[in-house]
């Protein structure tokens, strides 16, 4: 026999289900609705400022990145693996070098020279440009170019000078000095293979002789900077002596390093 207290608990139970299952299947206010849609609309707004920003971010960091290809191209050229940078301009005051001037060579009784050709302040296109005697089978070492002056005597002496400069190379300040050491320092190796050093000269200008077959010569080394100078002479035994001393390599940089136009033939 069924208990009417235990029926009343089930219906009761029964009510509450189902009041509560028609809540929830009843729709919601129409404040709340608006408060969610406000909120979904708000979190999209965010959700899509954030992948514009990135967006963003990501084009301009593309945009500034260094291009492969440029860099390459506008990179320097390749001698010194470490030391180069941006072209160095030359300084103001040595602009130009140039041999218009042959005051730099000694004035000696009995010898007269003449400009040989057109080797007056020529750029040099015919490397290498080579000393006398025993030396010419060695030629100096250049810095991407130059310019040479030649004169000779009627009896046939001849006399040479060569200024070169490392300015040229791309190099940083401080390496373009330690090109120029180094060449200088190729020099007196090649000076000191055919000829005999003349006491007196310095840290930066040398002289050094040579004899034979009939003829004599000198040649000085000088270097003021990144400017390296030499001058070379070969006498025949028809023209007075002609030693070139120390003197001469500061006075050759002071004529070659150019600060106003070059000076008219």
């Amino acid at each position: 026999m069924n208990d009417p207290r235990h029926d009343d608990v089930v219906i009761d139970r029964l009510r509450e289900l189902a009041g509560r299952a028609e809540s929830a299947a009843t729709l919601a206010a129409p404040e709340r609705v608006r408060t969610r849609g406000a909120r979904r609309r708000t979190r999209l707004r965010v959700a899509g400022a954030g992948a514009l920003t990135a967006c963003v971010v990501a084009g301009a960091l593309w945009a500034t990145r260094p291009d492969d290809g440029a860099a390459v191209r506008g990179g320097p050229a390749a001698s010194s693996p470490g030391d180069r940078a941006a072209l160095t301009p030359p300084p103001a005051d040595a602009e130009r070098i140039g041999l218009g001037d042959p005051t730099y060579l000694p004035t000696v009784r009995g010898v007269e020279w003449t400009v040989e050709g057109d080797m007056v302040n020529r750029p040099d296109t015919a490397f290498p440009v080579r000393l006398f005697g025993p030396c010419a089978a060695t030629p100096p070492e250049a810095a991407l170019g130059g310019v040479q002056d030649r004169r000779v005597t009627a009896a046939g002496s001849r006399v040479k000078t060569f200024v070169t400069s490392t300015w040229a190379t791309g190099l940083t300040p401080q390496a373009i000095d330690a090109e120029a050491r180094r060449i200088y320092t190729s020099w007196q190796a090649v000076a000191a293979a055919c000829m005999s050093r003349v006491p007196g000269g310095g840290p930066d200008t040398e002289v050094w002789s040579w004899s034979g077959d009939g003829r004599r010569g000198s040649v000085v080394l000088t270097r003021r900077g990144h400017v390296l100078g030499w001058v070379a002479t070969e006498m025949t035994a028809a023209d007075p002596a002609y030693p070139l001393t120390a003197e001469v390599g500061p006075a050759l940089m002071d004529k070659a390093i150019l600060t106003a136009p070059t000076p008219p033939r």
